[in-house]
Formats: structure tokens, C-alpha cells, sequence
């Protein structure tokens, strides 16, 4: 509001005039002078009422106008567009490259790798035979039989035969190491 706007309220019926600030009285404030109701005429009052209709109307056009203007867009020329336009095909580009890159690199170097024990690649279900020779399982009890199984393991150079899988695996050495007679 401008220090010459007058603004016109109604509040219980009684109309306050003010300039600056609001004034719940029977007065006026009239250019920062406050004037008593009763002394002012009829005509006076309307006067001023009108006054400030006008004033607050005045203000309406104003605002509607700011508010049009504001709305208005801006026209670009043609090569504004060609410019912003290639500036945000750029910044996509570089937002496809670099983050398929971080999303590349992030899973190829944390491949997690499944851990399978010798436990559980011999107790694969493929490997368990129902007939011949080769591992047999009984109520979680895993073993081998008969004469041409292959139930090799080769560890720290030296050559074992699985004899069982319970909770753990049992293997015997396939060749001696030492001269001592067993028994």
C-alpha cells in the first residue's frame, strides 16, 4: 500500500479510514491527523469513501496487470532454442554416460561371489545315484559304494579318497607316506 492509498474497512459496521495502519476506534486517520466521525459531514465521508474505492480499484488494475505481465513468457529466437536445446541434450548425455559408468564399475567390483563348500558341491542332488556305484544318501547321511566310484580329491599335493559326508567330511589318503605298517 502506498503512504497516499486510503483503504476502507468495515468491521462491526463501523468504517474505519486509514492510511499506515488499522485503528479499531470511532476515529479517522486522515494524513497521519485523526479526526473524530461525528465531526465529519455526510458528505465528507462519502467523499472520501469514493476516494478510496477509486484508490482500491486503481490498485486491482495494477495488480491484474503486474500479474499479466508476470504470466507472460519470454520469446526465444532461433538460436536461444538451437543453444538450450543442445545444452540439455549435452547434460543428458552426460547423465546417461557416466552414471551407466558408476553402475557398471559399482557391480564389477562388487560381484558378490557365492562361497560353495566341497560339502555341498558333492552333495549336490545330480550327484547322488540310485543305482551302480557312486554316493549314496541315507536320512542325511551321505556315503560312497561300490568299485569304480570317483571320489578323488586332490589337496596340498597329496591324493584322498572320501570315505563319508556326515557334518563333516571324512577322507583317507590314497598312497602311504610312511613305512609303519597299519595294525
Amino acid at each position: 500500500m502506498k503512504d497516499d492509498d486510503i483503504e476502507i474497512l468495515d468491521l462491526d459496521e463501523e468504517i474505519i479510514y486509514t492510511k499506515k495502519e488499522i485503528r479499531v476506534e470511532k476515529k479517522v486517520l486522515i494524513n497521519d491527523d485523526f479526526i473524530s466521525k461525528t465531526s465529519l459531514q455526510k458528505e465528507e465521508i462519502r467523499e472520501i469513501k469514493n476516494k478510496a474505492n477509486e484508490i482500491k480499484q486503481n490498485n486491482k488494475n495494477v495488480t491484474s496487470d503486474n500479474k499479466k505481465n508476470k504470466k507472460e513468457k519470454r520469446k526465444y529466437s532461433k538460436f536461444e532454442k538451437i543453444v538450450l536445446v543442445s545444452s540439455i541434450i549435452f547434460i543428458l548425455g552426460c547423465f546417461i554416460f557416466y552414471g551407466y559408468r558408476a553402475y557398471y564399475y559399482y557391480h564389477k567390483s562388487h560381484d558378490v561371489v557365492k562361497s560353495i563348500t566341497l560339502k555341498d558341491k558333492l552333495t549336490d542332488l545330480g550327484n547322488i545315484a540310485y543305482q551302480n556305484d557312486g554316493l549314496y544318501e541315507k536320512e542325511g547321511y551321505f556315503y560312497y559304494k561300490g568299485m569304480d566310484v570317483n571320489n578323488y580329491v586332490y589337496y596340498s599335493g597329496r591324493l584322498f579318497r572320501i570315505i563319508d559326508i556326515d557334518t563333516d567330511i571324512r577322507m583317507i589318503e590314497d598312497n602311504t607316506e610312511t613305512n609303519l605298517v597299519w595294525g
